[in-house]
């Protein structure tokens, strides 16, 4: 959720313009309109195109949620402007931060210009993209507050209007707007299933950013006869990722705001609900956003601080924001990225095809080259893709992020030497590059040097400053390697920090041997095993690890609820042959029926990475682990950067050799 609830923070406007063009700071028309561009996935945000003095069309985020204007890093390294440290915090519901700023010398909405705009730079918890498209910046109310702004979210259009005449249809009614933040008065009915109904005043930030309905602090109307558990993670300024609140559910109704009454039930979050005050105020905090604004046009009359609900003019189709970035060029000429947002869109034959002329030059770009490459290890043309990279420079590998891809491609072709050489390459010319030192560890443990490959593992660990980072390959270099305990440790690290992913506690499971180390591991996955919601739980490999453990009650538990909601949703039935076939490998349950399952959806879909590693681990259950082996190395080459498959073709090789 993209919020900036700012305090602390005095804005200066830039000089003002004399003349009769400009009104308030504004230069241009009385009034212009301009397009609403929205993104599929998080269609509850709304984008806009500005321009700086550059000219540029830039992609900004429309947030009256937000005090302050906003430009990415990125941009304000473009334009060159210069950086000033503010001494202010910038505060929001996810954390604080503290922020540096510049001076736009122009900022333009369609025909309606600002000059020499004040705006915040880079703030962390920003997303840097919507998509495939880079997010070039936020509008926030020190550029809104110029206008009366009509948001048609039907029609997806946004009017601003410098003639600040409240006249037209609907009612409105007064904005509390303090030169921050825009509040409108609110009146909730919240009901639960048995009927109890809760009447609850309340005093919102209009957020054009947020997702929903939030309410903040204590209530005295009875909110808590009505409220359920719950928690819920918030993203926004001063984070760089979700944080968890306390937040209650509450089922509200009806709501009235702006003059309408709307009979849409939408469940709010009720965040600090339990805070100790003295007094507790009849009207609530909060913020009011998409889910109840989205139907209606929204007006803000920031001049005459008046806000209104009414009735949308029309609705049109969605404009995706890809369809914007390909229409304005790439925005800055880019056409790889022009292709991702095609691919994006759906036009995969539109992409495809540009993509390879793009990548069939006699100087090809090296992006499309690599971009190709993985299309074509998905379509299960390995050979072809892994000859489209080796024209490639070590370089060129490293700069597109494929040389790790490029390297265990070599050596999943039984050409370790070769792997290694490109490897070492790629560390001398780009000696600080923490995926060139990974693809060194890869290839080195690949060739049967697992010394070498922890010596390549530390110095990405050096280079990233992260000690915790990459748990998992480092546990299989260890457990390679023979040292059973440094595999345990870096394994229970890992499931600490993600207890989702299931595949770590299947390998922590197989390292227990002993009573001392058994009774170590069974009390960690004791512990998040226990303390998963149902949604989260890796049903298949704590099936396989409590198996290991030889606690086949808990494994046959797991086995069947993870049929029921994985397999169940299938979207195939050669999906739903290879969801059974894999569970019945977890628990070694009726293994024949399982390969058959496995073979009939690679009938259908050959190559298919999934598949394949489904058919070597019930080969490996079987304990066929030639066959094993062969299956795991064949799903590890249409995916060969992918370290579940990299480590599963490097365990059932070490599986045969011990054989």
């Amino acid at each position: 959720m993209l919020r900036l609830l700012m305090f602390l923070l005095t804005l200066t406007i830039g000089c003002a313009h004399t003349g009769r063009s400009v009104v308030g700071g504004v230069a241009g028309p009385a009034q212009v309109t301009v397009p609403v561009y929205r993104n599929p996935v998080s269609a509850d945000k709304l984008f806009v195109e500005v321009r700086l003095h550059d000219g540029t069309p830039r992609l900004f985020l429309l947030d009256t949620g937000s005090a302050l204007s906003m430009v990415s890093r990125d941009v304000a390294l473009e334009l060159g402007v210069p950086l000033r440290p503010r001494s202010s915090t910038l505060v929001g519901i996810a954390g604080a931060t503290s922020w540096v700023g510049t001076t736009l010398p122009e900022l333009r909405i369609g025909r309606l210009s600002l000059r020499e705009q004040d705006v915040a730079v880079g703030i962390k918890g920003v997303p840097t993209h919507v998509g495939l498209v880079p997010l070039d910046g936020i509008l926030g109310n020190d550029v809104l507050k110029h206008f009366r702004l009509e948001l048609d979210y039907p029609a997806q259009s946004l009017t601003l209007a410098r003639d600040h005449e409240n006249g037209g249809d609907g009612v409105s009614v007064p904005l509390f707007f303090d030169g921050q933040h825009a509040k409108v008065q609110v009146q909730l009915t919240a009901r639960n299933e048995e009927g109890r109904t809760v009447h609850q005043a309340a005093l919102l930030d209009l957020d054009t950013g947020a997702t929903g309905l939030i309410l903040m602090g204590p209530s005295s109307r009875g909110l808590k006869d009505v409220a359920g558990p719950g928690r819920k993670g918030f993203r926004g300024a001063g984070s760089n990722g979700p944080v968890d609140l306390e937040a209650r559910g509450v089922p509200v109704v009806t709501t009235q705001v702006g003059g309408v009454r709307i009979e849409r039930p939408v469940e709010a979050q009720w965040v600090a609900s339990e805070r100790p005050t003295h007094r507790v105020a009849e009207q609530m905090p909060g913020l009011l956003g998409y889910e109840l604004l989205r139907n209606h046009r929204l007006v803000i009359d920031y001049p005459n601080k008046r806000f209104a609900l009414r009735q949308s003019q029309k609705e049109v189709d969605s404009v995706d924001v890809h369809q914007w970035y390909i229409d304005r060029g790439g925005a800055r000429g880019d056409e790889v990225e022009r292709v991702r947002s095609l691919f994006v869109l759906g036009k995969t034959d539109e992409g495809r095809a540009r993509l390879e002329r793009i990548a069939e030059r006699r100087r090809a770009d090296p992006g499309a080259v690599t971009m190709l490459a993985r299309i074509e290890r998905r379509e299960g043309k390995v050979d072809v893709a892994a000859d489209r990279l080796s024209r490639l420079a070590v370089r060129d590998l490293i700069d597109t992020g494929e040389i790790n891809a490029s390297v265990n491609s070599l050596w999943l072709a039984g050409k370790p030497e070769a792997a290694v050489e490109q490897a070492t390459m790629a560390t001398v010319l780009q000696p600080d590059s923490p995926l060139a030192w990974l693809s060194l560890a890869d290839a080195e443990v690949a060739s049967g040097n697992p010394g070498k490959a922890r010596r390549a593992m530390q110095r990405v660990i050096d280079i990233e400053a992260n000690p915790s980072a990459h748990l998992i390959r480092r546990g299989v270099i260890a457990w390679i390697d023979g040292d059973i305990d440094g595999a345990l440790a870096r394994l229970r690290d890992h499931i600490r920090q993600d207890p989702a992913d299931g595949y770590g506690h299947w390998l922590y499971a197989q390292l227990a041997q002993g009573e001392e180390r058994r009774g170590m591991v069974t009390a960690d996955l004791e512990l998040i095993d226990g303390g998963a919601e149902s949604a989260q739980v890796p049903f298949d490999f704590l099936a396989a690890a409590w198996r290991v453990l030889g606690e086949s009650g808990r494994a046959s538990e797991h086995y069947l609820a993870g049929l029921e909601r994985d397999c169940s949703r299938a979207r195939s039935e050669a999906s739903r042959f290879n969801c059974e076939a894999w569970y019945q490998a977890m628990v070694g349950s009726e293994l024949d029926d399982a390969e058959r399952k496995v073979s009939l959806a690679l009938e259908r879909y050959p190559g298919r990475a999934e598949f394949l590693d489904t058919l070597a681990v019930v080969r490996g259950a079987a304990g066929n682990a030639a066959g094993a082996r062969d299956a795991s190395w064949e799903a590890a080459r249409h995916s060969p950067d992918d370290v579940y498959l990299f480590t599963q073709a490097i365990r059932f090789e070490a599986a045969l050799t011990e054989d």
